[in-house]
C-alpha cells in the first residue's frame, strides 16, 4: 500500500492481485478529495491552469508579496518625501540668507523711492490746494458781483460752488487711495 500527501488530499493506491470488492473500491474512492483546489494542486506547477487558478497557498504568498511590495513603496514615497522636503528646506535657508544679505541696499532703495514719491506727492497736494483756493477765490466775486444783480443767479452760482468745493473733497478724499496705487506700482517694477 503506498500514500501519498498533497496538501488536502489524500491518495491511496492499491496495487495487489487480489479482488477487490465493489463496497471497498467505493469507500476508497470517496476518500479521494474531488475539491478544484485538490485537482488544481495535483497539476505541474508550471500549468496555465495552475496560473490561472492559484491555490489557497499561492493566493497568500501573492497577497503577502503585494503587502510587502505596497509597504516597500510607501516606505520609498516617505523617503522621497523627507528628502524632497529636505532639498526645500536648503531652498528656503538659501532664498532667507540672499533676502538678509539683500536686505539692507532693497531698504535703503526702497526709502528712498518713498521719499521721492512723497515729496512729489505733497507738491502735487499742495498745487491742487493752491488751484482749487484761486479758482473758489475767483468764484466768490463771481457770486458777490451777481448777488448785485439778481439773487437767482447767485443762488445758482452759490451751488456751483458748493459743488465744486464738493467735488474737491471727493478728489482730495481719493487722494491717499491714488497715492498708496503709485507706491504699488513703484514698488512692483
Amino acid at each position: 500500500m503506498m500514500e501519498e500527501d498533497t496538501g488536502k488530499m489524500v491518495v491511496t493506491a492499491v496495487h495487489s492481485s487480489q479482488p477487490q470488492d465493489h463496497a471497498s473500491i467505493q469507500g476508497k474512492i470517496a476518500a479521494v478529495d474531488r475539491s478544484p483546489d485538490a485537482i488544481i494542486d495535483r497539476l505541474p506547477a508550471n500549468s496555465l491552469t495552475r496560473r490561472l487558478f492559484p491555490s489557497k497557498i499561492a493566493k497568500h504568498l501573492q497577497r503577502y508579496e503585494l503587502e510587502a511590495i505596497m509597504i516597500e513603496t510607501d516606505f520609498r514615497k516617505s523617503v522621497l518625501q523627507v528628502a524632497r522636503n529636505a532639498q526645500l528646506q536648503a531652498i528656503d535657508e538659501m532664498y532667507q540668507d540672499f533676502i538678509q544679505k539683500g536686505k539692507a541696499k532693497v531698504q535703503v532703495d526702497r526709502q528712498k523711492v518713498f521719499v521721492e514719491l512723497m515729496q512729489e506727492a505733497q507738491k502735487h497736494l499742495e498745487q491742487q490746494i493752491s488751484i482749487f483756493a484761486e479758482t473758489v477765490a475767483k468764484a466768490t466775486e463771481r457770486l458777490e458781483s451777481v448777488r448785485k444783480i439778481s439773487d437767482k443767479l447767485a443762488q445758482k452760482e452759490e451751488e456751483r460752488i458748493a459743488n465744486m468745493i464738493n467735488r474737491f473733497y471727493e478728489v482730495f478724499d481719493e487722494y491717499p487711495n491714488r497715492l498708496q496705487e503709485i507706491l504699488n506700482t513703484n514698488l512692483t517694477r
